[in-house]
């Protein structure tokens, strides 16, 4: 069995538009590479040590 990959698309910023991509590297049990690694908070979101890496969950 193979596969072709017609587009591959990479959203650096959850809840943005996509980015499209000429190609990526992809590891075997790792992260797609910048995918949603950045998030826009609420205007009331508290960051009691400033602006950090938060978990979905503790917000």
């Amino acid at each position: 069995m193979s596969a072709h990959i017609k587009s591959i698309h990479s959203y650096p910023v959850k809840g943005l538009s996509a980015e499209n991509l000429d190609q990526v590297d992809v590891l075997k049990d790792a992260l797609f590479p910048d995918d949603r690694r950045f998030a826009i908070a609420h205007g009331s979101t508290e960051f009691p040590d400033g602006p950090t890496w938060l978990a979905k969950n503790t917000l």
